[in-house]
């Protein structure tokens, strides 16, 4: 008992331990670490948060293109249709299209969509699309149409969509050039060359001749968020055309053809 006594003694006299120091050196690594793991947790959650707006603004941005790009595809109802109209313009694009089972497509059957972009460079806006149905006229290249659209406001194709660049629309518009050698920045693919038109539009001559229509654009996340890395550029050019036109050295080819 009095050996164990002593050693109990002993060791409550003892002075064995962290010093001050060694304490707050302890401390201040433990803050360091813990730092650490909440920089590397945020970053992470930084990062997935991008990744999402990033793939939801791609499906958004694909659905509304895509959407463009299919009634540009029923747009030729027949050989050397001309589907683009007057007053299409670069922040709004008028066009014909038809859907039928038939080998030619009637009145009824034919629509008139103008699909326009609410918003203006910086900002951004919505791609509407208003349709009118055709009530009469005369196959294919006259028709009558109604006086409101259905629905009278139209269908959001497209929700925060923005221009990509103060120099490129969301519509641009091509036609055949003469040679299918030009070359140069008014070229675009292979023998289509650019046409800009006037503010109020094309005219119906104009709008005659074109052969090609490219949607360009911009789409942000369900948030709106335009943070770098998060918006989707999406692009498509679409060639009014059932074949490609021939290898003379002059092109006389025009829509639809």
């Amino acid at each position: 008992m009095s050996v164990m006594s002593s050693t109990t003694r002993r060791l409550a006299r003892g002075e064995d331990g962290f010093t001050l120091i060694e304490l707050l050196v302890a401390i201040m690594c433990g803050v360091v670490v813990t730092f650490a793991l909440f920089a590397i947790l945020e970053i992470s959650l930084r990062q997935s948060v991008r990744i999402t707006d990033r793939v939801q603004a791609t499906q958004l941005g694909r659905t509304a293109m895509t959407k463009v790009v299919d009634q540009l595809h029923s747009a030729c109802l027949a050989r050397e249709f001309a589907p683009i109209q007057a007053k299409s313009n670069e922040k709004e694009l008028r066009f014909i299209t038809g859907f039928s089972e038939k080998s030619v497509i009637e009145y009824p059957e034919v629509f008139e969509h103008r699909i326009s972009w609410s918003g203006t460079y910086p900002n951004g806006g919505k791609l509407i699309d208003k349709t009118f149905k055709a009530t009469g006229g005369t196959w294919p290249n006259k028709f009558t149409w109604e006086s409101t659209a259905t629905p009278a406001n139209g269908v959001v194709i497209g929700e925060n969509i923005y221009q990509q660049s103060s120099t490129l629309p969301i519509f641009q518009y091509y036609k055949y050039a003469n040679n299918a050698s030009a070359g140069g920045a008014e070229t675009s693919s292979g023998a289509l060359a650019r046409e800009t038109p006037p503010a109020e539009g094309f005219t119906a001559t104009g709008a005659k001749a074109l052969a090609g229509v490219q949607v360009s654009f911009s789409a942000a996340p369900r948030d709106n968020n335009t943070a770098a890395g998060r918006p989707a550029l999406l692009s498509t050019l679409v060639t009014l055309a059932f074949a490609s036109p021939s290898s003379e050295s002059t092109i006389t080819d025009g829509p639809c053809q």
